[in-house]
């Protein structure tokens, strides 16, 4: 046998080694990459995980509302969810539009809270928003732009600060006490989502509302559920 016909039959076996190899490790890839390609119903766990959501017990130090005021104790969906409060990150609106649909949330407006849109009563409407209160309606809000912060009682009434950014939908429910700020950048573009006329009135807490029927009808929906 020549030489150059030796090298070809080398090359030939050497082909017939590494083929079955490079196959299996393409399957191996195409594997991967499927189980990463993770789906969420509406009604389920948030649609996709988002670096923006961003839940912590709030310091509790004195500064500006609009400051982060991160204690660093993060705080999980789980817990959020084991005080009936719901998050979502919808990039799409069509996600929004189920959602809706599915709680029956049939009328929708959007708001702008920025110096730009409010003017001079800006700074007044922020503190306003900030005052500790409930509503006696679930309130959902989807971030359209912007970024801003929800703060919620917890189990043993701590403060958690939620942070919120574009496509984040969060859901209330009604009877918790909570409050709204925009962050620094004073700018944050909001859908509001309900079911009839929208009851925007707050009642702020007080010894008379925490005996009101939505409050104590909360209280008895999250009573024994803890999450750490």
């Amino acid at each position: 046998m020549s030489e150059g016909g030796g090298r070809a039959d080398a090359l030939r076996n050497a082909n017939k080694q590494i083929l079955p190899l490079i196959c299996a490790i393409t399957s191996l890839l195409t594997c991967c990459l499927l189980s990463e390609r993770k789906t969420y119903s509406v009604g389920g766990p948030a649609e996709k995980k988002h670096p923006t959501m961003k839940a912590y017990w709030y310091d509790n130090k004195p500064g500006d509302q609009r400051e982060p005021h991160d204690s660093g104790r993060p705080v999980t969906v789980d817990y959020l969810a084991s005080i009936g409060v719901q998050y979502y990150h919808f990039p799409s609106l069509e996600s929004v539009n189920e959602l809706a649909k599915e709680r029956g949330y049939k009328n929708r407006d959007e708001i702008v809270v920025s110096p730009q849109a409010m003017g001079d009563v800006y700074e007044e409407k922020v503190k306003m928003f900030f005052n500790e209160h409930l509503h006696e309606d679930e309130e959902i809000r989807y971030i359209r732009d912007g970024e801003g912060y929800f703060d919620v009682r917890g189990q043993e009434d701590e403060w958690v600060r939620i942070k919120l950014a574009k496509d984040d939908l969060i859901i209330l429910p009604a009877g918790i006490y909570h409050r709204f700020t925009t962050d620094d950048k004073n700018y944050v573009k909001a859908m509001r989502l309900f079911q009839e006329e929208p009851k925007w009135t707050p009642l702020n807490r007080g010894a008379d509302v925490d005996e009101n029927s939505h409050r104590q009808s909360y209280l008895r929906t999250i009573q024994n559920k803890t999450v750490a």
